[in-house]
């Protein structure tokens, strides 16, 4: 329980760090975060990412350290971290953060949520 809170607490700061990032071609920082507990390992899981970010357009998909996919799509940029270690080997937690743009983070959050986990 105490690596899921320091996992979490990483992730917020994460967030956190994307949100305020400088921008020079936007007037501020649009964020869009989803998480939720999901029925697939953090492998399965990042390998879906990984998929979802192509099928949607993505280009400049990386893996990051551990279970974190990262990708450019024009002036956004996303990240989906698969936080593995629940209380089930076949469970994590699916957290989609997408950045920039101008009103176009949300929708693009909530197409790879669809894409990653189906609903």
């Amino acid at each position: 329980m105490k690596r899921l809170f320091s996992i979490l607490a990483t992730v917020s700061a994460l967030t956190a760090t994307l949100a305020l990032r400088p921008t020079a071609a936007w007037a501020g920082p649009e964020i869009s975060e989803w998480s939720h507990r999901v029925d697939l390992d953090a492998d399965s899981c990042a390998k879906r990412a990984r998929w979802a970010f192509a099928q949607d357009g993505w280009a400049g998909i990386q893996n990051g350290s551990g279970d974190i996919v990262m990708a450019d799509k024009g002036p956004l940029g996303g990240m989906i971290i698969c936080l593995g270690g629940g209380l089930f080997d076949n469970q994590c937690t699916a957290v989609i953060v997408v950045t920039g743009g101008d009103g176009d983070a949300a929708p693009e959050s909530v197409t790879l949520r669809k894409l990653v986990v189906g609903k």
